[in-house]
């Protein structure tokens, strides 16, 4: 995502899903008695999910909110248009990053939330480990929406093969979740948080946009960046799906449990 406005125009579906996550889990929320509440978003974008959606259901007196995103250019237009909130602050964070956290963000909060974010991070355990981190020693919650598999890697895969687009996607890996080829996706994840320390967990999984979401666009030259999406189209419209969870006979999404 490197196009703030472009992609505020583009991603409906995700705000439309942010919007039902919420009004389904936001009760699971353990507020403080005090009120003295502070959250910290991931992957925070050009900020309209975290403002218009996260933001309300803070308590009157809170005491910190804090949007942020890996991208300068997210939270530059995200502080821009969202500046006027009450004690908000707006950070470039690196959730993935294996370097120490910002002193003034570790262990700082009471609530983390993430809406479509941590399916873009391939290491997806040093990202946990610092969400774990960034939670108050004596403890706190995190609300995380995210996907196990996201169909797109599977069309630049396709793309990459191609000599005319070979060249501009390289190193795929950086950008590809560590839950895109698993085959048990929910083992993978209790395992992980148990490893981590996170306890009392609920994990629920449902099923899963272009230019705008796209790592790569900004590889290709302005002449040629119609044409490869057109590609990308028509490689996603011939992909053969290879999700184990995937049911060919009716293409849907089969749900993996809660857990």
């Amino acid at each position: 995502m490197n196009d703030p406005k472009l992609y505020l125009e583009a991603h409906e579906l995700q705000r439309k899903d942010a919007e039902n996550f919420y009004e389904e889990f936001a009760s699971k929320i353990l507020w403080r008695s005090d009120g003295l509440d502070t959250l910290i978003d991931i992957g925070s974008g050009p900020g309209d999910t975290t403002a218009d959606i996260v933001y309300p259901l803070m308590p009157v007196n809170f005491q910190r909110f804090v949007f942020s995103d890996i991208q300068p250019s997210m939270v530059e237009f995200s502080k821009q248009r969202y500046n006027h909130l009450e004690k908000n602050e707006f950070h470039v964070l690196n959730i993935e990053t294996s370097d120490d956290l910002p002193s003034d963000l570790e262990g700082k909060f009471d609530h983390i939330t993430s809406n479509y974010c941590l399916q873009l991070v391939p290491n997806l355990g040093q990202a946990f480990r610092n969400i774990y981190k960034l939670l108050r020693p004596e403890g706190g919650d995190i609300l995380i929406n995210t996907a196990p598999y996201v169909s797109d890697f599977e069309g630049y895969t396709s793309l990459s093969k191609q000599d005319k687009w070979s060249s501009y996607l390289y190193g795929m890996e950086k950008y590809t979740s560590s839950l895109q080829n698993n085959d048990n996706p929910r083992q993978y994840m209790l395992d992980l948080f148990a490893d981590i320390g996170f306890i009392d967990c609920f994990v629920e999984t449902s099923v899963e946009n272009m230019r705008a979401a796209s790592p790569y666009i900004h590889r290709i030259p302005v002449t040629k960046q119609d044409e490869f999406m057109d590609d990308y189209a028509e490689a996603m419209a011939n992909l053969e799906w290879k999700y184990k969870l995937y049911n060919k006979s009716d293409q849907t999404i089969r749900p993996i449990g809660k857990w």
